[in-house]
């Protein structure tokens, strides 16, 4: 018992070998496709930012005031757009009057959200931009905590310092 459609004339290997050139074109071409999307485009293009905050503590007119440093640096390869929303330096006094047994960690009071980087609606990629702030503060607290924090989308970054008083630097102004 022959195959009688075996023999009708088609050489079916060559319609396999070609079926098999076509199924490893699509299969590099959506390999290509798939790697492309979440490897580069997701992990290069995706926003990346370095927060900075530094302070310290001068003195005017008598009155402790914290001058305050921030930083941002756009890290990766695309342009960032900042929103205001969310974006903010919050400053912390401790909370002395906590009725833990030590050690414990110190709890904080807010003292106050401040806006930065108003005049900034998007860094550029390779771009560091700064901000510093002048801020009056209340007499005989030891050290300050102050939280940066900056949104973009869905991502919050943040940075955190703790200054110390110490002695307050003299504030020269001219």
């Amino acid at each position: 018992m022959r195959l009688e459609f075996l023999s009708c004339g088609i050489d079916w290997s060559e319609i396999l070998s070609n079926a098999e050139r076509v199924v490893k074109i699509a299969a590099i071409v959506i390999g290509g496709t798939w790697t492309y999307l979440k490897f580069i485009r997701g992990r290069i293009y995706r926003p990346r930012l370095k927060a900075s905050v530094s302070g310290r503590i001068v003195s005017v007119d008598g009155q402790p005031h914290l001058v305050v440093d921030l930083g941002m640096e756009n890290v990766g390869s695309s342009k960032v757009e900042v929103r205001q929303e969310g974006t903010a330096l919050q400053v912390f006094s401790p909370d002395l009057n906590s009725t833990a047994a030590p050690p414990d960690q110190i709890g904080w009071m807010r003292l106050g959200t401040f806006a930065v980087f108003e005049k900034h609606g998007w860094i550029e990629n390779g771009e560091s931009i700064q901000d510093r702030l002048l801020i009056r503060l209340p007499p005989k607290i030891p050290f300050f905590k102050l939280e940066f924090q900056v949104a973009v989308k869905r991502i919050v970054w943040h940075a955190r310092a703790i200054i110390e008083v110490g002695e307050p630097q003299k504030a020269v102004f001219g």
